[in-house]
């Protein structure tokens, strides 16, 4: 179903599809839905959270600093 969608939609950047052990939510402590976790090349944690929490913003103008309709 998630190939699906992806291919529908046009989505070309790397997702995540977990498995049924949801492995994944446990490491990262997932509570709630949606969320938001940027990784680094590194595969240091950047920001694990809510993409209304405000320091999601400000996790991605470390990122990209001109991204733009990130505000300030």
């Amino acid at each position: 179903a998630a190939d699906k969608i992806r291919s529908q939609n046009k989505i070309n950047f790397p997702w995540l599809v977990e498995q049924k052990e949801r492995g994944v939510t446990r490491l990262l402590d997932v509570a709630s839905l949606p969320r938001v976790v940027l990784i680094s090349q590194q595969g240091r944690i950047l920001f694990n959270g809510s993409p209304d929490d405000p320091g999601f913003g400000k996790a991605l103008r470390r990122i990209v600093p001109s991204m733009p309709g990130l505000g300030k």
